[in-house]
């Protein structure tokens, strides 16, 4: 790995804003919810108000059995984290406007690190392939918050702007494949005029990545899911191998992923999720990985 990120790290905010909002990673296709996840060191609570919307595009056994009509939802959600303070956010929806088992989705979130923006449209079976088709436009931009021992500034940002297109098929039995193409134009910035980024005081890892750059990433995964239910609630398991291949933006790289994810019924509302993930990273090139597709030991 290249350069000391020990030395900044309040950068949390970055690294798991940034990566954990894979955009749309593989197992967690665009618009399937409308929210995004708050980081796992995080005490967070929110609440929403929807109307009912679509199926999940994984789910699409059961998008076959049911009638629908068109109808659309606006979603709004307010939380607070300690790590982000107080976001707010909405989602405004369309079905069936292409087609049965399709949406159209117009979402936006805010708070004081991150500022986010997606159009997105997803269809559960697509063309009557049994495909299952997301594909959206995006605008994300997340800020460094008390960056550094003493520093109450905002000193760094990270903006990305693009699109991604998601496929995915429903192999029966708990099996599906998915492949994901993101293409995205990444900056990341010194706030303020002038500002010059000091490696003594930031770290040369964060400092080595300011500047604009492109990514252009294919992805292939496999999960296999299994569920049972048992008298305190549901019970599932989630098995994925995921292969990421980085060519054609401004670096070249390949990542391999093994990940897994288990969910146990508490009783009532309680719920305890557990994941774990780890992987192999190489460049396919001389030029440094970026900072921000790197693993993190968290």
């Amino acid at each position: 790995m290249r350069g000391d990120v020990s030395k900044a790290p309040s950068m949390n905010v970055l690294k798991n804003g940034f990566m954990n909002a894979e955009k749309y990673s593989d197992d967690n296709p665009p618009s399937s919810k409308g929210k995004s996840s708050s980081p796992s060191d995080n005490v967070a609570f929110e609440f929403d108000g929807e109307t009912p919307y679509r199926e999940e595009l994984s789910d699409l056994n059961d998008a076959y059995d049911n009638e629908e009509t068109p109808r659309g939802g606006l979603r709004l959600n307010a939380g607070y984290s300690s790590l982000e303070g107080i976001s707010v956010g909405g989602k405004l929806t369309r079905n069936n406007i292409l087609g049965r088992n399709s949406e159209i989705g117009l979402s936006a979130r805010y708070s004081s690190v991150r500022t986010s923006y997606e159009l997105g449209y997803t269809d559960s079976d697509f063309a009557g392939s049994r495909f299952g088709l997301a594909t959206s436009l995006f605008s994300d931009k997340l800020s460094a918050k008390n960056f550094g021992k003493g520093l109450s500034l905002v000193p760094f940002r990270l903006g990305s702007d693009g699109a991604n297109l998601l496929v995915n098929r429903n192999l029966g039995a708990g099996l599906s494949v998915i492949a994901n193409y993101r293409l995205s134009k990444d900056t990341f910035e010194m706030t303020g005029k002038g500002a010059v980024c000091d490696s003594a005081v930031f770290g040369s890892a964060f400092c080595g990545e300011i500047g604009k750059r492109t990514t252009s990433i294919a992805s292939v995964a496999l999960t296999l899911e299994r569920k049972r239910n048992v008298a305190e609630g549901m019970q599932s398991l989630k098995l994925r191998l995921a292969q990421d291949i980085s060519v054609g933006g401004s670096s070249s790289f390949s990542r391999t992923r093994v990940g897994a994810e288990a969910q146990f019924g508490m009783g009532g509302s309680w719920k305890l999720s557990v994941d774990a993930e780890g992987g192999y990273l190489t460049a396919l090139d001389k030029k440094p990985i970026p900072l921000f597709e790197r693993f993190y030991v968290s």
